[in-house]
């Protein structure tokens, strides 16, 4: 039976297993981003209105997050290698399967619900195991996986454009289906040697994984029940993700209600993921050497991205739109790229499987409702397209203040534990003087006693003589 040694964090195995992470996040999330090239072409197929096309890609982004928890205790029970097989297994299916559906309510359960599971079984073990076994070059090595979601987008929105110029719709989920099952298949072997059953059994393994403080599974602590910095930054995270997905979804079909075409349309979402690839690459440079301003960054970066979003309201032409992407994607890099080191900063490695399980299950209600409450206001006309860049700034600033409170709360919390630290190390210093004042005290009386022994001896000498003479 096949067996592999003890992994080691930040050697051997960890980098081809943060080779093939990568490569699934890369299709992952190059599936979601380019999204907004296929609702056009669903409206048009599946003769349905834009909120109906936008509960399909909704369904799947929302259900990626929503199910990260319950992924999480899965993987706990069926091992990380099992559940990425069978996310493999099903993301190909549904994809497949949606080619030759004819009703939209049934692409709801393919491409919404199956896709949508499958991603999940994707995506927890790909950002949980990197932050699981990266220490030393964590940073570098979230910021290599990251940077694929901007790279799968930057390169998918444009294929699928020219795939769906020279095919149909239907083509093109078949092909792509058939593509995404056979690579992250072949991928989701990264995580084989990580496997419990198949690590050669040592004696001293566990006390390994103790020192370090890393495991396989992805354990709850009661601990983080109380981490009110936590909790904030979740709700930070639920109006952020409320905005995120807007843009992506809409903004194609927004470009071309204003007369432009939909390949240069796509080009915008293309340029979108060209900023984000160098945003998440400045911001992961910039963290590896300033590690202690994450939360601040963090924090300034969303209050940005919230107000040039709320000026892109102005955005009427080709150069406006191109220009807002260009700006917003390269500050969104800090938005997705950052998120898992800010979760560790806040609470501990150890939590991180929880921790993100947690919060990616409460951002899986703001995925889906994003892009539809968009979308059924277009279909209302209740308001112009272009209010959705409104609601997409005016969440983000929400969110970025929620995360001042959480940075505030977390500084608060680290400065009450030294002071903590410090009195214990007085208490100490003074037990230490104590007991060196006593062992002077003990030395002085013996001293004193012995002289008081020497003075009788020569009192008793001196009577002696007193008598001999």
């Amino acid at each position: 039976m096949l067996r592999f040694k003890s992994p080691t964090v930040d050697a051997g195995f960890c980098w081809p297993m943060l080779v093939m992470s990568s490569t699934i996040y890369f299709l992952l999330f190059g599936t979601l981003y380019s999204y907004g090239v296929w609702l056009p072409r669903i409206m048009e197929e599946f003769n349905c209105n834009q909120e109906q096309a936008a509960w399909v890609g909704s369904m799947a982004s929302g259900l990626l997050v929503l199910l990260a928890m319950p992924a999480s205790i899965s993987c706990n029970y069926l091992g990380v290698f099992t559940m990425s097989i069978l996310g493999s297994i099903m993301c190909g299916s549904g994809l497949i399967i949606s080619s030759h559906l004819q009703n939209i309510y049934h692409l709801y359960l393919s491409f919404g619900v199956l896709l949508g599971i499958g991603l999940a079984l994707l995506y927890t073990p790909t950002l949980v195991m990197v932050g699981r076994w990266f220490d030393k070059y964590q940073t570098q090595a979230t910021t290599f996986m990251m940077i694929g979601a901007p790279i799968g987008s930057l390169i998918f929105n444009p294929l699928m454009e020219k795939i769906m110029e020279n095919y149909n719709l239907r083509s093109a989920m078949n092909l792509y289906g058939i593509m995404f099952l056979g690579i992250t298949f072949i991928c989701s072997f990264g995580y084989l040697p990580f496997s419990q059953k198949l690590i050669k059994k040592d004696v001293d393994i566990e006390s390994k994984l103790e020192k370090n403080k890393i495991d396989c599974g992805f354990k709850f602590r009661k601990k983080l029940l109380r981490n009110n910095a936590f909790w904030l930054f979740c709700v930070c995270r639920f109006f952020a993700i409320l905005a995120y997905y807007v843009p992506l979804f809409h903004l194609i079909k927004y470009a071309m209600t204003i007369g432009i075409s939909s390949s240069t349309a796509s080009l915008m979402l293309a340029v979108w993921s060209g900023s984000n690839f160098l945003g998440r690459i400045c911001y992961g440079c910039f963290i590896a050497n300033h590690r202690e301003k994450l939360l601040s960054t963090y924090q300034i970066s969303m209050f940005l991205s919230g107000v040039v979003s709320a000026a892109a309201y102005f955005a009427d032409n080709t150069w406006s739109l191109f220009l807002y992407c260009c700006i917003y994607g390269i500050l969104d890099g800090s938005n997705i790229g950052l998120a898992s080191l800010v979760t560790i900063d806040l609470t501990s490695p150890l939590d991180l499987g929880a921790a993100w399980g947690i919060q990616q299950t409460i951002n899986g209600i703001p995925s889906i409702a994003g892009p539809v409450l968009i979308g059924a206001m277009n279909d209302a006309k209740l308001l112009s397209a272009n209010y959705m860049f409104t609601f997409t700034g005016g969440t983000f600033i929400l969110g970025s203040i929620f995360m001042n409170f959480a940075r505030i709360t977390h500084n608060r919390t680290r400065q009450s534990v030294i002071p903590n630290t410090e009195l214990k190390d007085v208490y100490n210093t003074d037990q230490n003087e104590s007991l060196d004042k006593s062992h002077l005290q003990k030395d002085v009386y013996i001293t004193d006693q012995n002289e008081s022994l020497d003075e009788s001896h020569l009192q008793k000498d001196v009577y002696i003589t007193d008598q001999n003479e």
